[in-house]
């Protein structure tokens, strides 16, 4: 095989993998979580929580001094009662360390047809064209012709193909993805 006919397969391998490799989440964080307040709607006003060890799922609700009265946390349920408004798509996150806990709403991502765009904006003679090595160098060309290109909104292909878009968010090196709103 000859190093151009080379140089296009690897090429094409990298984009396919690129294409299947698992996205960035898009995380919104509304905040940390007061799990003192979960404890005490949960089991009563003597409750309180307290960590059994370093690591985030070592929360315990305790009956105030009592090491023999513990009872379990559901952070999950804690995010929901304390950002209410978010009930059904707030999610408990955590890092590696008791403290780490967060409450997130955590947005949906979903591939992007460029050529899609294109054609319904331009006509169908216009394909998606990467012209450099960044998520900036997309371009609708037409008919094959280099000298035939025209912008590309990433946001307006996303709306076209989505409804609930927040936003169209570069992944880099050279793609995108469609951030959606939960629900």
């Amino acid at each position: 095989m000859n190093r151009s006919l080379l140089s296009v397969l690897a090429f094409s391998a990298l984009m396919l993998l690129a294409a299947v490799r698992p996205s960035f989440a898009y995380d919104v964080t509304l905040g940390g979580v007061n799990l003192n307040s979960y404890c005490q709607g949960a089991y009563g006003g003597t409750f309180k929580s307290i960590t059994i060890g370093s690591g985030a799922g070592d929360w315990v609700c305790q009956n105030g001094t009592d090491t023999h009265d513990r009872r379990p946390i559901s952070v999950q349920t804690a995010c929901a009662q304390q950002y209410s408004q978010y009930r059904s798509i707030v999610k408990a996150k955590s890092g590696s360390g008791a403290g780490s806990w967060v409450c997130v709403i955590t947005y949906a991502e979903k591939g992007v047809n460029l050529s899609a765009y294109c054609r319904g904006t331009y006509g169908n003679g216009f394909v998606a064209k990467l012209i450099g090595a960044t998520s900036g160098d997309w371009v609708c060309q037409g008919n094959g012709d280099p000298h035939n290109t025209r912008p590309i909104s990433v946001t307006d292909a996303c709306k076209q193909q989505y409804s609930n878009v927040l936003k169209a968010q570069a992944v880099p090196p050279s793609s995108w993805v469609c951030v959606i709103r939960p629900g």
